[in-house]
C-alpha cells in the first residue's frame, strides 16, 4: 500500500487537471460537467468485473449476480477466497447488478471473514441494487476482513473487502475532509462536494469508495444518474 501514500500526498493536486482551481492545496471550487467527466474517465479505465479481479459467482457456478463494489470475490467451486478489495470507507457502498430479471432479492448480509458470524444484515426493497452500510449497524474495523453477501432464491453471491488501517487510512480522513471544509467554506453544493470527494478517491485507485460517493449524493440530477448507470453497463456488461 505504499503508493497509496504516495497518493494521498499529492491527491488534491491532481483535482487540477480535473478544471478545479487549486488554493494551498485545496479544492476553491467545482464545477459538476468537468468533475462528472473525470469521473467517466476513470469508470472507463476499470474493466468488467468478469475480465478483472472482480466478479461474483453462485454455488451453481452459473453467474446470477453481478458484484459491483466492493468486487473481490470468492469461487464457491473451488472453495477458496480471492484477495479482498482494500477500501478506504467504513461504512461502504454494496452495489450489484441482477444478471436474470426473475431473480428474488431477499437480503443483504455481512459477516466477519475468520469466523462467518453475521454482524448485520437488512432486507432489501424490490429493484434496489445499492445500500450503503448505515450509522447504526455495528462499526466495521480497520484492517478485519469482510464478507458481504445478497442472498435471494438461489445461490448466493458473495465477496470480500478490508478496511483500510494505518497512515494511508488518516491521510485520506484528512484529505476527504479537507475538500468537504474547503468547497462548504466556498458555497459548492452538496452534490459538487461529493462528485469531488469522489473524484479525489477514483485518483486513489480505491474504486469501491468512489463509487460510494457517486451513489451517496441526494436526489441526483439526470447527469449524475447517468453516471450511475454507466457504473451498471461498464461493470457488468450484457452477455448479449
Amino acid at each position: 500500500m505504499a503508493t497509496m501514500v504516495q497518493y494521498a500526498r499529492m491527491g488534491l493536486l491532481s483535482l487540477i487537471g480535473a478544471g478545479l482551481m487549486v488554493t494551498h492545496g485545496m479544492a476553491s471550487s467545482a464545477q459538476s460537467p468537468e468533475i462528472t467527466e473525470k469521473l467517466r474517465n476513470l469508470i472507463e479505465l476499470n474493466p468488467p468485473a468478469d475480465e478483472g479481479e472482480g466478479g461474483s459467482r453462485s454455488g451453481s457456478g452459473v453467474e446470477l449476480i453481478c458484484a459491483i463494489s466492493p468486487t473481490r470475490d470468492t469461487d464457491l467451486e473451488v472453495l477458496t477466497w480471492l484477495e479482498p478489495e482494500v477500501i478506504w470507507s467504513d461504512r461502504p457502498l454494496f452495489l450489484w447488478h441482477p444478471k436474470t430479471d426473475d431473480l428474488v432479492i431477499q437480503s443483504i448480509q455481512v459477516l466477519r471473514d475468520d469466523t462467518e458470524e453475521i454482524i448485520w444484515e437488512s432486507a432489501i426493497p424490490a429493484a434496489q441494487n445499492f445500500i450503503i452500510y448505515p450509522p447504526d449497524a455495528p462499526p466495521l474495523q480497520p484492517g478485519v476482513a469482510y464478507i458481504w453477501q445478497v442472498v435471494s432464491d438461489r445461490p448466493y453471491m458473495q465477496a470480500t473487502f478490508q478496511i483500510l488501517d494505518g497512515a494511508e487510512r488518516l491521510s485520506i480522513d484528512n484529505q476527504v475532509q479537507a475538500i468537504s471544509t474547503q468547497l462548504t467554506r466556498e458555497g459548492a453544493t452538496p452534490t459538487d462536494i461529493a462528485l469531488t470527494q469522489a473524484l479525489y478517491l477514483g485518483e486513489q485507485e480505491l474504486v469501491s469508495d468512489m463509487l460510494k460517493y457517486i451513489y451517496a449524493v441526494d436526489q441526483p440530477s439526470e447527469s449524475v444518474q447517468s453516471l450511475q448507470n454507466q457504473i451498471v453497463t461498464q461493470f457488468c456488461p450484457s452477455d448479449s
